[in-house]
């Protein structure tokens, strides 16, 4: 009788595996087409660049996930498994691999350093874009870098020296004709190409 109760017992999990099984399948493959969706939309963000290789688009967002979240992080940099993460929110196909090799990218521009073993912050007082870097605002569209300024400091009462900094400000030639070139500081302009490469 005990023999016969594992049996039905057995057969009922086993029954509720292969369910859950195949549940998990159609969620993965859910899960495939919004990151194939989510890819193609920033891909389309980022404009008709000529983009050679397959595989730029996916680093222009990555790298500039990665700066952008490096911004405002303490001298003691940013843990690399938040990096990761960071950067998979932008291309979520992203291979660790791929990855280490865009950290060592930045790297060998100047733009970040590892303070210690398993952490990353920007260079400081390096600027972010270089001339002839192509950006990206929220607003205004997409320019060309023409020039960088020291790192530029606001007013602030809440801080002991009476100023705050604000990083890096960079003059920003707008490709619509009804932008305005000006100074604009770095955290608002995302890296879409950088001068330093072909296209």
């Amino acid at each position: 009788m005990q023999n016969r109760d594992f049996r039905t017992l057995e057969r009922q999990l086993l029954t509720e595996i292969a369910t859950k099984d195949r549940e998990i399948a159609l969620l993965k493959a859910e899960r495939e087409v919004l990151e194939r969706v989510l890819y193609n939309a920033r891909k389309r963000e980022i404009g008709d660049l000529e983009v050679t290789r397959s595989n730029s688009i996916g680093r222009v967002m990555a790298e500039a996930a990665i700066l952008k979240r490096l911004e405002g992080a303490l001298r003691a940099g940013v843990d690399v498994r938040q990096l990761e993460l960071t950067a998979r929110t932008a291309v979520p196909s992203l291979a660790q691999s791929t990855f280490r090799s865009h950290l060592h990218r930045l790297k060998e521009r100047g733009l970040i350093e590892a303070p210690k073993r398993g952490s990353w912050r920007l260079v400081e007082d390096k600027p972010i874009f270089s001339v002839g870097d192509l950006v990206r605002h929220g607003k205004l569209g997409v320019g060309t870098i023409t020039g960088l300024h020291e790192p530029s400091t606001l007013s602030d009462r809440n801080s002991p020296s009476g100023k705050r900094e604000v990083g890096w400000t960079y003059l920003v030639d707008w490709d619509g004709p009804e932008q305005q070139s000006g100074r604009y500081i770095g955290k608002f302009l995302e890296l879409v190409h950088s001068a330093g490469e072909s296209r």
